[in-house]
């Protein structure tokens, strides 16, 4: 978990997306199915974020998760590399991920998420990732840097 955490966290660094979403479809596909089909709780992104929270909690990078805004929660920010991550989660049919991974990205712009970061004078990067029901991993993903 730890090398994982380093590797994703190496990957946002470089703003390197599409290897970012690579290897942490390599980490779901290695979760054993039994996790997931025992529980309904697999069929929620929150299942695949807490994934992913772990990772990056395991390296210490400055994470929050459900932190409000005046219009919503967002799902996940991380700070890091004097850059901002604004990760927003959904689950999907797989026939439909590519469009839930850019109703992630409205929801992030719709509801002013990375309105709080924009003093920062730092690159913020709104992520949306979709999560298939049956394929039990990232269906799609969209990320728009500001």
């Amino acid at each position: 978990l730890l090398d994982q955490g380093w590797e994703l966290g190496r990957l946002l660094k470089a703003n390197d997306f599409a290897g970012f979403m690579d290897c942490l479809k390599t980490f779901f596909a290695g979760l054993p199915y039994q996790w997931q089909s025992t529980d309904d709780q697999s069929r929620y992104e929150v299942w695949y974020a807490g994934m992913l929270y772990a990772c990056f909690q395991t390296v210490g990078f400055d994470i929050r998760v459900e932190e409000a805004s005046l219009r919503g929660r967002a799902d996940m920010i991380v700070l890091y590399d004097d850059q901002v991550f604004i990760f927003e989660f959904k689950m999907a049919t797989d026939s439909d991920g590519v469009g839930a991974a850019e109703v992630a990205i409205q929801q992030i712009k719709d509801r002013g998420y990375a309105d709080k970061y924009k003093n920062r004078q730092q690159p913020v990067h709104l992520i949306g990732i979709a999560f298939g029901q049956d394929s039990r991993n990232i269906s799609d993903f969209k990320v728009v840097t500001t």
